[in-house]
């Protein structure tokens, strides 16, 4: 286990992946926004908002646990901006 002076790098690990994360989903959501994957027997529109929901939970579950965090993972919140801000245009 890491002593705790390494917890601001673990938060900037995690928002990176989280990053990441959201760059994926967003390659996934610009190649089938016209004929996304949609369920065998499911009505196309329906099969539609499905896996449209499931990108959004997909971000949205780990944007609700950064929220829960009471105190900024670093004196300089500047790191976090700073991994985001380029998926965040894009969102």
């Amino acid at each position: 286990m890491l002593p705790p002076a390494h917890l601001p790098y673990r938060y900037l690990v995690i928002f990176q992946n989280y990053a990441h994360d959201l760059e994926v989903v967003q390659k996934l959501y610009e190649k089938h926004k016209y004929e996304p994957p949609v369920p065998r027997n499911a009505p196309p529109v329906t099969g539609n908002i499905m896996w449209a929901r499931q990108l959004l939970r997909r971000i949205e579950s780990p944007m609700l646990k950064f929220a829960q965090v009471r105190t900024p993972p670093y004196p300089g919140d500047w790191c976090v901006h700073a991994c985001l801000s380029p998926c965040m245009h894009s969102v």
